[in-house]
């Protein structure tokens, strides 16, 4: 048949193609197109179950990832009193108990290895607020690239890429000066990010103290 003959069936499976594809596709529900709220922030912080006059002297709870929420199994809680100290271990749900402690104030302090360590102070007895205690600690890799986010915006050539780029992929992409200051830095990042063993507190703390310096000095460059 002559070539203009195939362009109404061919319009005709056009149209059919673009129906099915407009059928198939999933409708965007009220939840899909909700914002989702962003994670607590690292701290220890009482539940919500306060009863007027309960008088619990039990304090439990569960260690999390500050970031992905997810349990921190072995992580070491201690309760420490008057000199008395009572010591636990998360399990694998990141759970702890500790009962029948003493009436007092009684100081808190939750580690794991390769996280932040957090603490806080509990009056026992209480209302049931620290019977669901919510202990969330961010990992010290994280905190580590955090640190460095005040260098990479800085190398970025546009401040969105900061995120979407690793160290050593910004430090490839900064002008020659920049990486004159930030190269150290950026290999120490590297480690503490991705290398094994877990970087240290301490390690943290000095990428951290180093991130200012090099942001300022960046400031500084005329380039």
């Amino acid at each position: 048949a002559p070539w203009p003959w195939l362009l109404l069936p061919m319009a005709i499976c056009a149209a059919a193609i673009f129906w099915i594809s407009r059928r198939s596709a999933p409708e965007p529900t009220r939840a899909s197109t909700r914002t989702v709220p962003p994670p607590p922030p690292p701290g220890i912080r009482a539940g919500a179950g306060e009863v007027r006059g309960a008088t619990h002297r039990t304090i439990g709870g569960r260690v999390l990832d500050a970031d992905s929420g997810a349990a921190v199994p072995g992580a070491r809680i201690t309760v420490e009193a008057a000199g008395e100290a009572h010591e636990a271990r998360a399990d694998a749900s990141g759970a702890f108990t500790f009962s029948d402690l003493a009436d007092g104030e009684h100081h808190l302090q939750v580690s794991a290895s390769g996280y932040e360590e957090r603490d806080a102070v509990i009056q026992i007895p209480h209302g049931g607020r620290w019977l669901d205690t919510r202990v969330r600690l961010r990992s010290l890799r994280e905190v580590a690239v955090r640190h460095y986010r005040e260098v990479a915006e800085r190398l970025a050539p546009g401040r969105r890429w900061w995120a979407l780029w690793t160290p050593r992929e910004l430090l490839d992409r900064a002008q020659r000066s920049a990486r004159r200051e930030a190269a150290t830095l950026t290999e120490a990042v590297e480690r503490a990010a991705y290398a094994a063993p877990h970087p240290s507190p301490e390690d943290v703390t000095e990428i951290g103290q180093r991130a200012r310096s090099v942001a300022q000095a960046l400031d500084a460059s005329p380039d």
